[in-house]
């Protein structure tokens, strides 16, 4: 990836005209997922201990509703992480603001790729102490907290210029991998073990504005502009910080 940062750096101010460009960016994507899919190829999975899984299921509707019914906590999970996909949204328009708010954009494309980067890279090692400590309950609660700041933040720098946007960037790279760390281990750590499965499955297809939201950004961008939408986003990712907050967000286990 930071390799992939530093051939775009290279196309800024242009060694490569369109469409060399992108041809050697789709180029570099290629080979990383490749080299991906033969990693998991070689990964062997242990056999599992549960048995006769099947035989205590009454039938996937039927228990994906029963779970939803009495799984407080499941339900208050699947309307966070839906609430929280706003901020998903909004983050493909963060270059498009840029692109259309400074002349001198271009000379820091290198410099927003690289920053995202680094900060999903390096915040997984602050990610994961915070999780091994407090748990990935507070890994999300800060996540969703940091994703309600970034529009934020967008619109404060815009009168400092360009380069300045490198920090919203390396934001960006922040949150993408703290949702990952967060929302995905606090399902594991909810979910019965014998029925993980499932609860992924409910999650999966109820998760439903995580899809169609980023279909959405460019409507509400052209409706309502780009400090009305970022601040808007916001503002919904403060009501997820606040429903986090619940003490329903914990499930004891025994």
């Amino acid at each position: 990836m930071i390799g992939g940062a530093l051939i775009v750096r290279i196309f800024v101010p242009g060694s490569f005209e369109y469409p060399l460009n992108y041809v050697l960016s789709m180029a570099i994507g290629c080979l990383g997922l490749l080299a991906g899919a033969f990693g998991f190829w070689m990964i062997k999975e242990p056999p599992s201990d549960i048995n006769n899984i099947n035989e205590k299921n009454e039938g996937m509707i039927s228990d994906s509703i029963r779970i939803l019914k009495e799984d407080v906590a499941f339900r208050r999970f699947i309307l966070i992480e839906n609430i929280t996909s706003f901020s998903l949204m909004i983050l493909p328009f963060y270059i498009v603001f840029v692109k259309h708010t400074f002349e001198d954009y271009k000379n820091f494309f290198g410099a927003y790729v690289m920053a995202q980067i680094l900060g999903s890279i390096l915040s997984n090692f602050l990610w994961a102490a915070i999780s091994n400590k407090l748990g990935s309950t507070t890994v999300l609660k800060i996540c969703i907290l940091t994703g309600a700041s970034i529009p934020l933040i967008a619109i404060v720098l815009q009168p400092a210029g360009a380069v300045w946007y490198i920090l919203v960037f390396l934001l960006v790279g922040v949150i993408t991998s703290g949702r990952n760390i967060g929302f995905e281990p606090y399902l594991l750590e909810i979910a019965p073990e014998d029925k993980r499965t499932v609860y992924l499955g409910i999650r999966g297809t109820l998760n439903i504005l995580d899809v169609l939201l980023p279909l959405a950004g460019g409507f509400f961008i052209d409706k309502l502009g780009y400090y009305a939408a970022f601040s808007t986003v916001s503002a919904v990712m403060l009501v997820a910080f606040f429903l986090a907050q619940s003490d329903r967000m914990v499930k004891k286990q025994s």
